[in-house]
């Protein structure tokens, strides 16, 4: 029983600490591509959060059909919300 407990304690903490690498990545990516250009870093996250809030205030008024075409995937936003998703995958499984 004892050694039940503490390999569940060892799982749990390989997980918050597998979780914790994973975002330390994601912010070390965050950053290192604002040191590469900041102009161009900034002007992009400007973008994006533009698009997010048109979005959020369009509601139910999306443009579905557009979001059915192949271009509406090839904006840079596509990375970032791969990178969401496949984060937040391992957190569904278990």
């Amino acid at each position: 029983m004892v050694r039940r407990t503490q390999a569940a304690k060892f799982a749990q903490n390989q997980k918050t600490m597998m979780a914790r690498i994973r975002e330390h990545k994601r912010r070390r990516s965050f950053y290192l591509g604002f040191s590469h250009a900041p102009a161009d870093f900034v002007q992009a996250l400007v973008v994006s959060q533009s698009r997010d809030l048109q979005t959020m205030a369009a509601g139910d008024m999306q443009d579905f059909e557009y979001e059915r075409r192949s271009e509406f995937y090839t904006g840079e936003w596509v990375d970032d919300a791969v990178m969401r998703y496949l984060q937040t995958k391992p957190k569904q499984r278990s």
